[in-house]
């Protein structure tokens, strides 16, 4: 790290053919959150130009080729320019294998700059995972991509934030077919660990964690699944033995009542959908993503590119902006306890 006395984020524009550079334009319009530290937008200056165009805002802007040359003036937005993509016939609201690329080679800057010292955490706005296997990334799914560019071997995921509320999954991104079978012991552990671990960075000391099963009526005493007893309680009462404040299983079709009731902070369940439903359902326009585990602090707004509406300037950057909120809230809590 340098001589910095502020935190620093790092703000990516996301995938230049969805609505990620109208949100970054819609969102630096209106706060550039100088008073949490200093952000730095990273990316083509170009491709914020076509987001200011789409938001119908005029954005005063520094830019920089170069991160020793940035520097952060009041009411200015710092722009680092890479100068690498020109969305001058980009077709809004398509996969676009060019764009992919540029917009992993902005990740993999932005995770260099994180890795180096330069920023103190990364926010990027919504990039199409179809867009960037087509641009050359070996991964679909932004953990393992990011575990990839730390060089990342240990437990890693995502977890999701909006508002009070936390929560995270055992499995993801795989077919509802095969959940039942990639449930085990170890990886309910690990998604406990990995969600108390994520909660401390942002400062909360104890977390109280709550554990959804897996089968209606968790199992109903074998008549529906035995997961409950033989997976997911002693995956609980190994984590009561490190001394974690977590309990359950809770039956899945009610622990998103204990939730938003305040009873525990972050929901550990077993699938992408058992999660991501109650949540959206709750604010989709404000739900963030973090990848937990890894050694730097990524956040990302819950949803997609969503192509129908890019080019439109109908975009909420709500999501985004509660993304902005939790990095600084995570970069201060590494920043100042480093």
């Amino acid at each position: 790290m340098s001589n910095r006395t502020r935190p620093r984020l790092g703000l990516l524009l996301g995938d230049p053919t969805g609505i990620g550079p109208e949100l970054a334009a819609k969102l630096l319009a209106k706060d550039q959150f100088t008073e949490k530290g200093e952000l730095l937008v990273i990316g083509d200056r170009r491709c914020l130009s076509l987001g200011e165009k789409i938001a119908r805002v005029s954005l005063p802007i520094q830019v920089f080729s170069s991160i020793d040359e940035v520097v952060f003036s009041p009411g200015v937005v710092s722009f680092l320019d890479l100068g690498s993509f020109d969305p001058e016939d980009l077709i809004l609201g398509q996969v676009n294998p060019r764009a992919g690329r540029f917009t992993l080679e902005t990740i993999e800057f932005a995770v260099d700059l994180a890795l180096e010292g330069h920023i103190d955490g990364i926010v990027f706005a919504p990039e199409n995972k179809q867009a960037l296997v087509a641009g050359g990334s070996p991964h679909s799914d932004e953990v393992a991509l990011f575990s990839h560019l730390t060089s990342w071997k240990g437990r890693a995921g995502e977890i999701c934030w909006m508002e009070d509320f936390w929560t995270a999954r055992v499995t993801s991104h795989i077919p509802l077919s095969e959940v039942a079978r990639q449930i085990t012991r170890e990886k309910v552990v690990d998604s406990i660990l990995l969600g108390h671990e994520t909660l401390q960075r942002t400062g909360m000391a104890n977390p109280r964690i709550g554990v959804a099963g897996l089968n209606p009526h968790l199992g109903d005493g074998g008549l529906f699944g035995t997961e409950e007893n033989s997976i997911i309680r002693p995956a609980i009462e190994e984590g009561l033995r490190q001394g974690l404040d977590v309990r359950g299983p809770f039956p899945p079709d009610t622990v998103f009542l204990k939730l938003f009731a305040g009873e525990f902070d972050l929901l550990v369940g077993m699938y992408h959908d058992q999660v991501q439903i109650g949540m959206k359902l709750k604010g989709f326009d404000r739900g963030v993503s973090v990848i937990g585990g890894i050694p730097i602090d990524v956040c990302t707004p819950a949803h997609g590119t969503a192509f129908d509406i890019a080019g439109q300037g109908k975009a909420d950057p709500g999501a985004l902006h509660q993304a902005v909120l939790l990095a600084w809230r995570m970069a201060a809590t590494r920043f100042h306890g480093s």
